[in-house]
């Protein structure tokens, strides 16, 4: 059943309404597993690493119905259509300093987010073509 939030899924989840969800990993999810209100079963994307008391999880990859089966939830930061050029590379660079401040990466890894090389505006653009494919066939 879709959800408008997370939030909404993840208390109907820990109150009883359902027994099961696919939900992005949350550091928050630690103190619910000490609690007893949730467990995390398994991972969507491979070598993917959680950090305990996740991290005994199995992934999909490694079973045998969804043999090399990789889903990834990545962010991108998108501005309205027609944001002038310079704009757009001069948020770009801002982003990507931020994604090599060890400050900010370590936050991002505690989460237990992977953290890509920031990519160009061209890249970027080029990176969510593919995906919309990826996930249109």
């Amino acid at each position: 059943m879709p959800y408008k939030s997370g939030a909404t899924l993840i208390q109907d989840l820990m109150g009883g309404q359902f027994d099961f969800a696919f939900l992005p990993y949350q550091s928050f999810y630690v103190d619910y597993e000490k609690q007893g209100r949730l467990r995390v079963i398994g991972a969507l994307s491979a070598g993917k690493s959680l950090p305990a008391p996740f991290n005994t999880a199995q992934s999909s990859a490694d079973s045998k119905m969804m043999k090399d089966f990789n889903f990834t939830i990545w962010t991108s930061y998108m501005v309205k259509k027609g944001t002038p050029r310079p704009i757009v590379e001069r948020l770009n660079v801002a982003v990507a300093a931020s994604l090599r401040d060890p400050h900010v990466r370590a936050q991002l890894e505690l989460q237990a987010k992977s953290i890509f090389e920031p990519m160009s505006v061209e890249e970027g653009e080029k990176f969510y073509e593919s995906e919309i494919a990826r996930y249109a066939s």
